[in-house]
């Protein structure tokens, strides 16, 4: 069976005053064949200067992932990939807010995400920040009355420390906070924003029977006058008493014959407490049925049975301290192999200096070898010479003198006493 959807956004009296546009934004798609819904809404965060950009962006691009992987799930069973895509999907919504701000910070673009794919045989929700998801099964009474708190599940908000705080998409720590949850087969749905939930669900999150029945009531009557009527009744000024912020509701439900404004009820049931109201969040799709065309059953546990299913796991503690302790020891080898690279890389650079001191040193002696060992420096030769010359010249003169002396005691004639020296003429 197809899906029948209406929705409406409206601005909430708040923005009127203060002259800001509705920073609520919704799409939704559906397949070609009617059978998968990919439905988002996402709130823009009032006080982020273009809240409405980020919602809108969010939106779009979600939506359309969605509905693209629905066309894989119809050959591919589901499984851990999911959850790649998905998160591929959001790190694209990111980077399409960077690429309009023009920078890495996109705090002025701070938006919550509230998602759903739902085809014949389930699907899944992924949710950040405030809003809810609900759903259930139409159920057949005896009386031909058609109940539709049958097999409801409901993913909760998620709030910070005040009831008016809450998580974003467009945050460092998104990947904290968000909450992948399988779904049932449906065959109603809500996607609702802050605002939106007020009017839908009382102040325990159980949903508002006098609100949603009425709604759906109509659509199922006059489909095309559905949005129109859901627009006018959330901006009716009775529902600007119980919230002043945007609204945005989402409702889509299975096409069905036998359904018709008089004969939808929303049976009272116990309430159930929050946790038994929380959708089990999960990290792992495998194990999850989300599309088996060759299949048609649908889920028929209790509304209560449906949340709690899985049981806590009592070596939670231990998994967790062994998969911390994993990665302390991880990025320990990763630390340690960095410091080994430098120590090497600085090893090699001392040995490049070393050995490229002994090439100097090499290239320098034969040069020290080409000069003789008894060589002087020019001055100290030149000095040597003269002081040599000098020798030379004083050991010439007296040479010279000597040989004069001899000269001339050769010419002197010698002269000696006889009986003729003193023998008188005549």
């Amino acid at each position: 069976m197809s899906w029948n959807y209406f929705s409406s956004s409206v601005t909430g009296t708040s923005h009127h005053s203060t002259k800001i546009p509705c920073q609520d934004k919704h799409l939704v798609l559906t397949s070609s064949d009617g059978k998968w819904l990919a439905a988002v809404v996402s709130d823009g965060a009032g006080s982020a200067k273009f809240a409405e950009t980020g919602a809108e962006n969010t939106v779009k691009i979600f939506a359309e992932a969605l509905l693209s992987l629905s066309s894989i799930l119809n050959s591919k069973a589901p499984g851990s990939w999911i959850n790649d895509f998905l998160i591929e999907k959001i790190l694209k919504v990111r980077q399409t807010l960077r690429d309009v701000a023009g920078k890495d910070e996109i705090n002025e673009y701070h938006c919550t995400l509230v998602a759903a794919l739902v085809g014949e045989n389930g699907g899944f929700s992924i949710h950040i920040g405030d809003g809810h998801i609900t759903g259930g099964n139409f159920e057949l009474l005896n009386d031909g009355k058609i109940n539709l708190n049958s097999g409801n599940i409901i993913s909760l908000p998620e709030n910070g420390e005040y009831a008016n705080e809450t998580y974003f998409i467009t945050e460092g720590n998104w990947i904290k906070h968000i909450r992948v949850s399988p779904l049932p087969a449906l065959d109603w749905i809500t996607l609702s924003s802050d605002g939106g939930s007020s009017l839908l669900f009382d102040s325990s999150d159980n949903i508002k029977p006098g609100f949603l029945v009425p709604i759906l009531g109509f659509a199922i009557d006059e489909p095309q006058n559905a949005n129109k009527f859901l627009t006018n009744t959330i901006s009716d000024p009775k529902a600007n008493q119980l919230t002043s912020d945007d609204k945005t509701i989402v409702v889509a439900y299975r096409k069905n014959k036998k359904l018709s404004s008089e004969n939808i009820i929303y049976k009272e049931t116990t309430p159930l407490t929050k946790d038994e109201k929380k959708l089990p969040e999960k990290t792992n799709l495998e194990n999850v049925t989300v599309a088996n065309p060759s299949k048609n059953s649908k889920a028929t546990s209790s509304h209560s049975k449906i949340i709690n299913k899985n049981p806590p796991d009592k070596f939670y503690g231990y998994k967790l301290f062994a998969k911390y302790l994993t990665g302390f020891f991880i990025i320990s080898l990763l630390i340690l192999s960095l410091i080994y690279v430098y120590q090497w890389y600085e090893k090699q650079d001392n040995k490049n200096i070393t050995t490229k001191k002994q090439e100097e040193d090499k290239n320098k002696e034969p040069i020290k070898n080409s000069i003789p060992s008894n060589a002087q420096p020019a001055s100290n030769s030149a000095n040597t010479t003269q002081e040599s010359n000098k020798e030379s010249s004083g050991e010439a003169l007296k040479t010279q003198t000597n040989a004069t002396n001899v000269n001339v005691d050769r010419e002197k004639p010698k002269t000696v006493s006889g009986p003729l020296d003193k023998a008188t003429p005549k």
